[in-house]
């Protein structure tokens, strides 16, 4: 008994398997086999016939493939397309919270009187970031590569004016600081000053509490060593300002 692989011969010269199947020969095999059992008048035709037929198959079976070939293209940029948004919309976050952030402390409508270019500046750049493109799977690969180059740019300039927004407020913070510690400074000078005349107008009266002289003396020490520290405090020399006048003012209220 032959195995169910062996083909037998019709006697018509075509391959036949057990199941009486013809066999799967290549498609010139076939060709040949036709045109030698074709009348001599229709052998043209046939051949002609099968061609034509060969090429349909190999044509449709290009198709399926390129047809294939574009669902994976478009696939992958659907994707690309994706994940370019999402990492906009993440940049976008800590974007937000960074404007959070820097923002505070800084003292907007003292900063339109003092530098009105900054605070504009500062404005701009911390103005909430426009919602990205979205990406459909309905629209074209072309579509979709184009929003997620659009994207990708987007998040380029949004990082970047992330970093130009840090760098302005920190800029504004500190010569906001600076500008705080040369007003108390001079409230610090302007007490200092006041007490050390109030000391010599008064060092002949005679006082209902001495003592207050002394601890004026004291205090206007103290402010001759704070304004000499280049690191000192806008607040320390604010506090020690308001000793030397509240201390100043009972002095001369307390003269006999």
């Amino acid at each position: 008994m032959g195995s169910p692989h062996d083909r037998d011969d019709d006697g018509y010269g075509v391959f036949m398997d057990d199941g009486g199947r013809a066999g799967t020969g290549s498609l010139w095999h076939i060709v040949s086999w036709l045109s030698a059992r074709t009348p001599q008048g229709l052998k043209g035709s046939v051949v002609v016939l099968l061609a034509v037929s060969g090429v349909c198959v190999l044509l449709g079976v290009g198709m399926l493939a390129a047809n294939h070939n574009a669902s994976d293209v478009h696939a992958r940029a659907y994707t690309s397309c994706r994940s370019a948004v999402e990492s906009y919309e993440s940049e976008a976050g800590r974007f937000r919270r960074t404007v959070d952030r820097v923002m505070a402390g800084i003292d907007m409508d003292a900063l339109e009187s003092s530098a009105p270019v900054q605070a504009e500046r500062l404005r701009t750049l911390s103005v909430d970031p426009d919602s990205p493109a979205s990406c459909d799977d309905g629209m074209g690969t072309a579509e979709l590569d184009e929003t997620a180059r659009k994207t990708a740019e987007e998040l380029k300039t949004l990082k970047s004016r992330s970093g130009r927004l840090e760098t302005l407020a920190s800029t504004v913070k500190r010569s906001a600081q600076a500008d705080t510690k040369a007003a108390a400074r001079r409230r610090l000078e302007s007490a200092l000053t006041q007490a050390e005349e109030t000391l010599e107008n008064t060092e002949d009266e005679e006082l209902r509490v001495p003592y207050l002289r002394r601890r004026l003396t004291d205090l206007t020490g103290q402010a001759r060593t704070m304004l000499d520290d280049d690191d000192a405090r806008a607040d320390d020399m604010d506090r020690l300002a308001a000793s030397l006048s509240t201390i100043e003012e009972s002095l001369l209220t307390g003269i006999r």
